[in-house]
């Protein structure tokens, strides 16, 4: 995720701003597992200088030119965020712990729009292996 977004934003040639574009969504059915497992998991594996947490947002920015939403699809404040949410790259954790009504409100928010065509990927992630859910062109970005 966090190369991906990296890459997302050099694309779109992103700039460092105090609110940085939300380009994606990490997370896991429930809030708790997520932050006890995935969270921690990020904060020992991604170098600490490249991005900032901001807990209360539940927001991960990176190098300041764009962020990923987090948490779990169990969390009414997250869901919400779904409504008006336009990310470019969705990512699940776990996603056997998720139903199909999950994974559905999360492909709904795959709405992101640029000046540009680009593909827009839902990602699953379990211990096995990665498998890209669903790839496709948006030819009216």
């Amino acid at each position: 995720m966090f190369w991906s977004i990296k890459k997302l934003s050099q694309f779109f040639d992103l700039k460092p701003s105090k609110n940085p574009p939300v380009l994606a969504f990490m997370g896991r059915k429930q809030a708790v597992d997520f932050s006890n497992t995935t969270l921690r998991t990020w904060v020992r594996e991604i170098p600490s200088d490249a991005f900032e947490i901001k807990r209360q947002e539940k927001l991960i920015v990176i190098e300041k030119t764009a962020a990923i939403q987090f948490g779990g699809l169990d969390d009414s404040d997250t869901v919400k965020k779904f409504n008006s949410g336009e990310y470019a790259i969705g990512w699940l954790d776990q996603p056997d712990e998720c139903t199909r009504q999950d994974v559905g409100m999360l492909r709904g928010t795959m709405r992101f729009k640029r000046q540009t065509t680009t593909t827009l990927r839902l990602l699953q992630h379990t211990r096995r292996s990665i498998c890209c859910l669903q790839t496709f062109q948006r030819s009216s970005l």
